[in-house]
């Protein structure tokens, strides 16, 4: 760079994380795996999927519902905290390597993601005639109300309404918007 050249910009990141390799990054990509490992078993030990009738005691949906809702918001924040501190990197030097590695760690914990979101999408569609009277028993559920409501509505018109067969692959564009969103 020559000296009548200006000095490009460069973002100070030190606030999110120490580096690519710093044990705080490194700390927060396990907890991200670890926080996967828990929505998967929540999900298998609660039975959250698609359900032939709601549930007759909506305590305790609210008190799943909390639960899950708790678990995809913690894992939400540190997939997004980590994916924009990566994104950083690779979108301001593409031949940065081990930014395009960690880049692809992260996309890989995405799909994961992405994966559980599904069965999720699919029991709240099942809550949809119970999920006024789950919110008012579940108090993180209430403050979801809104995103809950637009998840039922959107699965109860392409999974009930239209009796077509719940196809997981479908769906994984709305889990990604979903996600975003939250």
């Amino acid at each position: 760079m020559s000296a009548s050249e200006p000095k490009l910009p460069h973002w100070d990141l030190s606030n999110v994380y120490s580096g690519l390799e710093a044990s705080d990054f490194e700390t927060d990509l396990e907890k991200l795996r670890q926080s996967l490992d828990d929505l998967e078993a929540y999900e298998r030990d609660n039975g959250i999927d698609k359900l032939k009738e709601p549930p007759t005691d909506v305590a305790e949906a609210g008190r799943i519902l909390d639960g899950i809702l708790n678990r995809l918001n913690e894992a939400i924040r540190l997939l997004r905290t980590l994916n924009a501190y990566v994104y950083s990197f690779v979108s301001t030097d593409s031949y940065n390597t081990l930014a395009t590695r960690r880049q692809s760690e992260i996309e890989k914990l995405q799909v994961r993601f992405e994966k559980i979101y599904v069965p999720f999408e699919a029991w709240v569609g099942s809550l949809a005639p119970i999920l006024d009277r789950i919110t008012e028993v579940a108090p993180v559920a209430n403050e979801h109300r809104l995103a809950l409501i637009d998840i039922a509505d959107e699965i109860v018109v392409t999974v009930f309404v239209t009796a077509a067969p719940f196809d997981a692959t479908k769906h994984l564009g709305v889990a990604i918007k979903a996600a975003r969103a939250i």
